[in-house]
């Protein structure tokens, strides 16, 4: 967690609103209740905050690669649908080789979400094939993309970097989802000061 906090300070969005996927969903709940919230991806949690988002920030950690886990990889196949910008924070592992096949293992822990997101995905890449080829060049950029790159995300275009001080505004407005608490900002500050992990 906390080389998730202080990838998320080093983009210095101390005024940006986000919605943190795993910290935002009942984990505790029973499997029951929770796999009927995550029953159908396109209604879940992750899609609909993705779609009042302007930009989605991914937070790569050096000890996995990201699209390993099959909720990121859907988290990045919404985004190219909805053509939201990527924001890229933290660094890859640095055993990190990217090839063919990235994303296309990933997995879950529960084997019921692992049918639910991989019939999801081919549902609509059976219906629109550019998707999957656009979304792995957006797995490519975001993997590749050095930290506070912004990787923009067109279905026309494809998937190309933008510069770091890049600010494209969307087509279309976008609400606030949840304010980054600057009381979480100063207690990270503090445990990096007392040598805390």
């Amino acid at each position: 967690v906390m080389e998730f906090i202080e990838a998320l300070i080093k983009l210095n969005l101390a005024d940006a609103a986000f919605w943190i996927c795993f910290l935002a969903l009942p984990q505790t709940w029973p499997s029951e209740a929770l796999g009927r919230l995550l029953a159908t991806p396109f209604q879940s949690p992750f899609y609909v905050a993705l779609k009042d988002c302007r930009e989605m920030v991914v937070v790569r950690n050096t000890q996995a690669n990201v699209y390993d886990r099959l909720w990121c990889t859907f988290e990045l196949l919404a985004a190219v649908m909805l053509e939201t910008d990527v924001v890229v924070a933290g660094e890859m592992p640095a055993l990190f080789t990217s090839g063919r096949g990235t994303g296309s293992t990933a997995s879950c822990t529960d084997p019921d979400d692992h049918e639910r997101i991989t019939g999801a995905m081919l549902g609509v890449q059976s219906k629109d094939r550019t998707l999957e080829a656009l979304v792995n060049r957006a797995m490519y950029r975001v993997t590749h993309a050095a930290s506070g790159s912004r990787v923009y995300v067109s279905r026309a275009c494809g998937a190309f970097w933008l510069p770091k001080d890049h600010d494209r505004r969307t087509r279309r407005s976008k609400r606030a989802v949840a304010k980054f608490p600057s009381k979480l900002r100063a207690a990270c500050q503090d445990a990096r000061a007392s040598g805390q992990p």
